[in-house]
Formats: C-alpha cells, sequence, structure tokens
C-alpha cells in the first residue's frame, strides 16, 4: 500500500509540478540565458514544490503566461483575459454542471447495480477532516490554483501542444482527458472527471483558456462550498 501511494505521488508529481517548469525552461533557453543559473532555479522549484502542493506550480504558470505575452500562442489559446466574458463563463460553467450531475447519476447507478465500491475522491477527504481554522487555508488550493495548473497542463501542455499536433483534435482530447481523470485516482469521480476534461478541451480549443480555467474553478468551487457549509 505504502509502494503504491508513493507511486502515485511520484506520477501526479511529474505531471502536474514538471510541465510548467518544463514550459519555463523552453522559454530560458530561447533566449539564450546560463543554463547554470536555470539549473538552479529548477532546483529551487522543485523543492519549494514539494512542500507547498500547488502553490509554486501556480506561480509558475502565471509566469509563463506572461511571458508568452506578445507571442502568437498567447492570443491563438485566449491566454489573454481582456477577451474573457464572465457572463459567458457562467453561461458555459452552468451548463458543463448540469451535464456532470446527469454523468454522476448514471455513473453511480452503474456501479451500484455492478456493485462497484464508492469512495470520495482523496482531496475531497482531506478538506473534510480539515478543522474550520485550516479549512480556509485550503480553499485558495484547490478553488483557484488547481484550475490554473490544471488546465495549463492537460488542455494546454498535454492537450494543445502535444497531442493535437501528434494524433489530432479528438484523440488528443480524449487521450489528454483520460490522463486528467485518471491521476485523481476515483473510479467514482472518473466518468464525471472524464466529461470536465473533454468539455474543457472544447472550451480553450473555441472560446480560451480561461474559459477551461473557470469551468473547472467553478467545479471545484461548489465542491467546496458545500464542503464549508457542513462545516458551518
Amino acid at each position: 500500500m505504502l509502494d503504491y501511494e508513493i507511486a502515485k505521488e511520484i506520477l501526479v508529481f511529474l505531471l502536474l509540478i514538471i510541465p510548467p517548469l518544463l514550459v519555463y525552461i523552453r522559454f530560458w533557453r530561447e533566449r539564450d540565458r546560463s543554463m547554470m543559473l536555470i539549473s538552479a532555479i529548477s532546483i529551487i522549484y522543485i523543492i519549494a514544490a514539494i512542500f507547498t502542493q500547488n502553490l509554486m506550480p501556480f506561480i509558475l504558470v502565471l509566469f509563463n503566461i506572461a511571458i508568452m505575452k506578445g507571442r502568437v500562442e498567447f492570443e491563438e489559446y485566449g491566454f489573454s483575459l481582456k477577451g474573457f466574458s464572465f457572463i459567458k463563463g457562467m453561461k458555459y460553467s452552468v451548463f458543463s454542471y448540469f451535464i456532470t450531475i446527469v454523468v454522476a447519476i448514471v455513473s453511480i447507478s452503474v456501479m451500484a447495480y455492478f456493485g462497484i465500491g464508492q469512495e470520495e475522491q482523496e482531496v475531497v477527504k482531506w478538506m473534510t477532516d480539515l478543522p474550520l481554522e485550516k479549512f480556509w487555508i485550503a480553499v485558495p488550493v484547490a478553488a483557484v490554483f488547481a484550475p490554473v495548473v490544471e488546465e495549463f497542463v492537460f488542455r494546454w501542455f498535454f492537450f494543445e501542444r502535444l497531442f493535437k499536433k501528434s494524433i489530432g483534435l479528438i484523440a488528443g482530447a480524449v487521450l489528454s482527458s483520460l490522463i486528467f481523470a485518471f491521476i485523481h485516482f476515483n473510479i467514482q469521480a472518473f466518468p464525471m472527471i472524464l466529461w470536465i476534461g473533454m468539455y474543457n478541451c472544447y472550451l480553450i480549443e473555441k472560446k480560451g483558456y480561461w474559459y477551461s480555467v473557470f469551468n473547472h474553478l467553478f467545479f471545484n468551487s461548489v465542491t467546496v462550498a458545500a464542503l464549508l457549509m457542513d462545516k458551518i
């Protein structure tokens, strides 16, 4: 069991922590700067990320987006907040959440029929067990940091930059979403997370990065709000 938990942590680390660093290194090399310095920065980043969860990747993702400004990809993938509409974001997110509920009802019913055990996601368990005073610290981690980092990694880095260019739009969306759902390590939530991943691929492709982030943030915020209400 310990080996399994260690393997999970390593996999999540490689998939979430490393991609923002690789993007930053790419930008650094394009400017022909010291490789010794970027090596030192990388070591500091990795060590800090081990102890700060999503905080360091969140900061590096924002820094990467800032570096992209003026590049073709900045406008191509909607990294500019100027074109973001809160009303449209809400519309897409409410639609997504409605479908998520339908998917959840169907998947839970099917799993119950076949006697498949159902457990809450680890992050939900973790936040449920937190005392209220510490719960507030976890709120930005789940509601803000995670959406910004995960959409950058799974929707932009894996889907747009890697998979779509090598295996095509549909296959790239499916593969990146399967990986996204898999690393949550929860069979009950798998269909819902797969749907969110697929829909967010559509959002970043057609609407822009911040729409996929907003949809992810909306979903996580509803969950966090429900947990908070239960504690109060």
